[in-house]
């Protein structure tokens, strides 16, 4: 799975630092809730993070039931 952050939707400094520091910290959390953040780059344009791959689709859905019941 990829997540990607486009730099020209982030308006102002405050947005830009989170966008740099939220991939690498992704990939450093080590958590069994947490889908796990494989790999990171950027480029002058985004910002490009490569997570472990969920192929069961109620994986979420599951979570929620069982946190509300």
């Amino acid at each position: 799975m990829i997540k990607q952050i486009f730099k020209e939707y982030l308006i102002n400094d405050f947005l830009k630092t989170q966008g740099a520091q939220e991939f690498p910290l992704h990939c450093s959390l080590k958590h069994d809730n947490i889908v796990k953040g494989i790999e990171w780059s950027e480029n002058d344009d985004e910002y490009i993070l490569i997570m472990e791959y969920m192929n069961k689709a109620e994986y979420f859905e599951d979570k929620i039931v069982r946190v509300s019941d």
